[in-house]
Formats: structure tokens, C-alpha cells, sequence
């Protein structure tokens, strides 16, 4: 029977080379965060159905209740922002494909180059840069976390073009120069972002960023329907982890988020169609707002999100990190947003966090947001 193996470690070089390792060997393998509780480790191991759980090397089998689809070789789980994370399984040929996609689109070279990864291999956008190493033959450093010094040290210290994937919260901690490209995903990129940033879009469905700086990479289709975005590629997941395809009879994954194509078949994309802010009627997307915001005013971290509201149904509401001594007003909002948008788009209330809701990707999670200030006077 084909194996699953579920491994609940912290991330290291030796992980990443005995998971590519299991691949290899035509077994299937999953991640799990160790630090994270205890209720909710159980939730991801009852939904990912593995055969085998591995605890710091420790192997223990289980019954499962699904037959781990025959292609698999990584099972990832979404986010699950909402309810239980969906759970999907990436063929060899998915990530092969996404790999060498991302690959040929970065310009590297076979043999010549380091990737240095801290982003959380659970994830896929972490735990990609782990294919992408190793279809490209390039070396792979996993650090346990993002310890800036032992970053920078090691790029300082590397012969070889250098690529490593970020969010957008590392760029101010870094010496950006010292890396040939730099993959930035999750969330609305900076309106000042360094030339050697590709600003990647992607799901875990994709594999991973299969659209960079708006362009489809090599074999990507993509489609807008009904203001949704829908993607095509050999990097599609091929089935949820119950063995059901992710694709419509067309071979599209509806994914969920809003945008829209312009000039040249450039991708916008808007924002997740849940999070879309529906005040008086007006549909309204947070990611344009804080775009239109980047470009006018240097904030300290923020967020737009819907706050409910019991006239319009929801109104466009602001948080905003070290609000104190910023000298933002939500005056100087409104007006930055009036010169560029009609009235609703405009924030009507404003809200001060110590810390935004995040993935563990570092992506904001508006629903959180909505949640915690929806019932404040």
C-alpha cells in the first residue's frame, strides 16, 4: 500500500532531504508546525488521513479512512481562513511542472545557484523552494526560522547567484542586494518594492505562485468568469485528498479571488471574493484600497477589511499597527481614497491593534479582523 507519511518536526536541512527523499521513493508526505496546539495538530491529522505520523523521528502507523490517491507525493493543507482546511495532493509531475516553470521564468541557471528558505515548509510556498533546489540542482539551506543574521550570513558568504522566498514583512530586515531574485507573495505586495522582487500569485491548488508580476508562467491559462479568477496548468493539484479532482470539466481551478486581465493579458487580482466588502450594495475589494493608500502615504502595518454595520450591511473599516505618534488620521485617509475612489470605498472607521491577524505565511486574515471590531461601538 502506497504510504502518507505526516511529519510533525520543526523544519531543518535533514527534514527537507528526507522528505525529497520520500518522494522519490514514490511516497506521498505531508508537514505539520510541532508548536502549534495540541487540538489543532489533531484536526490537521484527521484531515490529512495519513498511513504513517513521524514525531521527531518517531513512527507510529494509523487506519486511514481514505485510500491515499495513487499520484500523490505532497499533501498539503490550505489555510482553512474559514472552517477546516481543504487538503490536497500534488503529483510529482505538479511540482515538477511548477518548479521548472518558476524556474524558467527567473532566468536561473542548472547548478549555479543557493536558495535559502525560512518560510514555514508546511506551506507550499515554503515547501517549494525544496523542488525548485532540486530540480534546478541548485543547494538548499532550511532554517528553523527566519534568524536575520544567519540569512544575511550565508548570503554574504555564497559564490553563486542566491533565490529565496519572502513576505512582505522580512524586506525591511534584510539586505535585499544580496539576492539574485526574491519571490514575494502573500497579500498586497509594497508599492515600493526592489527590482529583484517577482511578486508571485498563487494558491496551495497551484502549487505554489504560478502567475509572476501579472504574467502567467509557461503553460498557465488563465480566465476570469464572473469576476472570479480561474486557472489552468500542468501545476494543479490533480485531487483533494478523498481522491475527488479540483478542476471543472474544462480542466479550470475556481480560485476564489477576484481580478481581473488587462493590457497584455496582465492579472490583477483583487482580493479573495469572501473578503470582497459589500457596503449599501456596492461590492468593494480591500487589496485596491491599500494599493491606492501605499501610493500616497507611508503607513505603519495596516489593513482594510468590512466591519458589519447595521444600515449599509458592512462599512469599510482601517486597522492600523503603532498607530501612536504615526500621525495618520483617518481624515488623511478618507481624502487619500475620495481623489481616487467613489464614496463607498472610502474607510469609515478607524482601529488601532498592537498586531494585525496572520497566516502563518504572514497574510492578513481580514475575517479575523471583521470579527474583532464588527461589535465595537
Amino acid at each position: 500500500m502506497k504510504k502518507l507519511k505526516l511529519f510533525i518536526e520543526e523544519q531543518s536541512n535533514e527534514l527537507a532531504k528526507r522528505l525529497l527523499d520520500e518522494m522519490l521513493g514514490g511516497n506521498a508526505v505531508a508537514i505539520a508546525n510541532p508548536k502549534w496546539p495540541k487540538s489543532f495538530v489533531d484536526t490537521i491529522v484527521k484531515v490529512i488521513d495519513p498511513t504513517e505520523v513521524v514525531i521527531e523521528g518517531s513512527t507510529s502507523s494509523r487506519t486511514i479512512a481514505n485510500a491515499v490517491p495513487e499520484h500523490a507525493r505532497l499533501v498539503a493543507t490550505t489555510s482553512g481562513t474559514s472552517g477546516l482546511p481543504k487538503v490536497v495532493c500534488h503529483s510529482w509531475e505538479n511540482l515538477e511542472a511548477s518548479a521548472k516553470a518558476s524556474l524558467a521564468y527567473l532566468g536561473a541557471k542548472e547548478g549555479e545557484g543557493l536558495w535559502i528558505n525560512a518560510l514555514p515548509i508546511n506551506h507550499v510556498g515554503g515547501f517549494t523552494t525544496i523542488t525548485k533546489s532540486h530540480f534546478a540542482n541548485h543547494h538548499l539551506v532550511t532554517l528553523k526560522s527566519f534568524d536575520y543574521s544567519a540569512f544575511e550570513e550565508l548570503a554574504r558568504s555564497s559564490s553563486v547567484p542566491i533565490y529565496t522566498s519572502l513576505v512582505k514583512a522580512n524586506l525591511t530586515k534584510l539586505e535585499l542586494s544580496l539576492f539574485e531574485k526574491i519571490l514575494l507573495g502573500a497579500g498586497t505586495p509594497p508599492s515600493r518594492r526592489p527590482q529583484n522582487a517577482v511578486v508571485t500569485y498563487g494558491l496551495t491548488e497551484t502549487g505554489s505562485g504560478c502567475v509572476y508580476d501579472g504574467i502567467a508562467l509557461e503553460g498557465v491559462d488563465i480566465k476570469i468568469e464572473d469576476g472570479e479568477i480561474l486557472l489552468r496548468g500542468p501545476m494543479i493539484a490533480q485531487s483533494y485528498r478523498d481522491g475527488t479532482p479540483l478542476t471543472d470539466a474544462n480542466g479550470y481551478f475556481h480560485t476564489g479571488d477576484s481580478g481581473s486581465l488587462g493590457v497584455n493579458g496582465v492579472l490583477k487580482v483583487d482580493g479573495r471574493i469572501s473578503e470582497t466588502i459589500n457596503t449599501g450594495g456596492e461590492k468593494v475589494a480591500p487589496n485596491a484600497i491599500e494599493e491606492a493608500i501605499n501610493e500616497a502615504l507611508e503607513l505603519p502595518e495596516y489593513a482594510i477589511f468590512g466591519c458589519r454595520d447595521e444600515s449599509f450591511g458592512e462599512i469599510v473599516a482601517i486597522a492600523i499597527t503603532n498607530y501612536e505618534g504615526s500621525g495618520i488620521t483617518l481624515d488623511a485617509l478618507q481624502e487619500v481614497v475620495t481623489e481616487r475612489f467613489p464614496r463607498y470605498f472610502v474607510p469609515r472607521r478607524l482601529f488601532t491593534v498592537d498586531s494585525l491577524p496572520k497566516t502563518d505565511l504572514g497574510k492578513v486574515q481580514r475575517a479575523r479582523l471583521t470579527e474583532m471590531f464588527s461589535s465595537a461601538s
